[in-house]
């Protein structure tokens, strides 16, 4: 029982970390797009 439970906080722990690098490659994707739009524009 608590190791499953441990188990699951783990695998949700993961998850979370996955999500949130993803989220962060995205931004950062979006604001190296958006400055060299800027850099075109000159």
């Amino acid at each position: 029982m608590d190791k499953a439970l441990r188990i699951q906080k783990s695998e949700a722990a993961r998850k979370k970390r996955h999500l949130t690098r993803k989220f962060v490659e995205k931004k950062k994707l979006n604001e190296y797009r958006h400055l060299r739009k800027l850099r075109q524009r000159k």
